[in-house]
């Protein structure tokens, strides 16, 4: 960790508006440019260009929030704003960036954040929702787990590391940022310097995921406790095990060792979400020959011993990647302060 600055920023937000009387995308846009340096993508909830409205998506590519206040005020002055304006959308980035500018420890930073993230989603059942590494212009995909969860790829490094369903509620991509401002329709995109290359996890939030967070309107931002982002999307854990899984197991081998080995192989591979799909397993088999040995035992007057568990907590198996999950928490918070500045008038 000491070899990067860790920053979090909003990487986009989108922004709901419903006017008092109707008007034209273009007309939108004109108020707004002028607040802005990347200019704001603006549609109507029709997503048509050519239809007048009363009700548009703004999205802005790394707000401001000081020139996103200005800008509704700009437009509510225009056109009068009938509602509080929502937000619709909106993706929080956690950035590690090399003191030294290094492709190397970029690689290892990439691998850490995919391999230790870990979430009480269920990313497994639907199949596009399962943890997958995309790469190329052509964007192929290959998962990283079946549908039990056992490891068959390792994320590629110089790809994109998926975890939930693209344009689901809640969704998270790990990947190298060595390019900015890319249009895949158009074929172009900026290639970032040397000191500006990242490592970088995302968590997008949409639709209800915004509603249970609290994040109904824009001005809720004001308030929002964005370092609670942390515990709820943004949690590093290390897997624990019994024996020394780095041992190759041998005839003379406890069953745990061996367990241990399936475990570490697949934590190699595809990384804590492989981990927890076993251990979930093995919970699961061992939950249903207590339940048929229970009534056995009992008849003997004899007790079932309690499972011990590796590692306390609800997580079982896992403990908390300690330095990472400071990390993230300190630069959330850092967010926060500069996000709350952003409404002061």
């Amino acid at each position: 960790m000491k070899d990067f600055e860790t920053r979090a920023v909003i990487d986009w937000l989108t922004v709901g508006v419903t006017f008092k009387r109707q008007t034209q995308f273009r007309f939108v846009q004109g108020e707004i440019d002028e607040f802005f340096e990347r200019t704001p993508h603006v549609k109507d909830y029709e997503e048509s260009s050519h239809h007048t409205s009363d009700r548009f998506k703004i999205t802005i590519q790394e707000p401001d929030i000081a020139s996103v206040v200005k800008a509704l005020a700009a437009i509510d002055a225009k056109f009068g704003l009938r509602f509080a304006p929502s937000i619709l959308g909106i993706e929080f980035s956690i950035d590690f960036t090399p003191h030294e500018p290094s492709d190397l420890l970029r690689a290892q930073m990439h691998r850490v954040l995919s391999s230790h993230l870990l979430t009480d989603r269920d990313l497994l059942t639907n199949e596009l929702a399962r943890p997958r590494t995309v790469w190329g212009t052509k964007l192929k995909v290959l998962q990283l787990v079946d549908s039990t969860g056992t490891a068959k790829q390792s994320p590629f490094l110089d790809g994109t590391t998926f975890f939930g369903e693209k344009g689901a509620d809640v969704h998270w991509r790990v990947m190298d940022k060595i390019i900015d401002r890319q249009n895949r329709a158009a074929g172009t995109y900026e290639a970032l310097e040397e000191q500006e290359k990242r490592a970088r996890v995302e968590v997008t939030l949409r639709y209800d995921e915004l509603k249970r967070v609290g994040l109904r309107h824009f001005n809720d931002l004001a308030t929002f406790n964005i370092a609670e982002l942390q515990g709820r999307y943004f949690r590093f854990y290390l897997p624990t095990f019994k024996t020394d899984p780095r041992q190759e197991p041998h005839l003379g081998t406890g069953r745990e060792a061996w367990r241990d080995r399936q475990r570490w192989n697949a934590f190699k591979t595809a990384g804590n979400i492989a981990v927890n799909a076993m251990d979930q397993a093995t919970t699961r088999h061992r939950q249903h020959l207590r339940k048929s040995e229970r009534t056995t035992m009992q008849r003997m007057k004899l007790r079932l011993k309690k499972t011990r568990r590796i590692a306390l907590g609800k997580d079982g198996t896992f403990v908390a990647y300690d330095d990472l999950n400071r990390r993230v928490l300190g630069a959330l918070r850092n967010l926060r302060i500069r996000v709350v500045a952003g409404f002061d008038p």
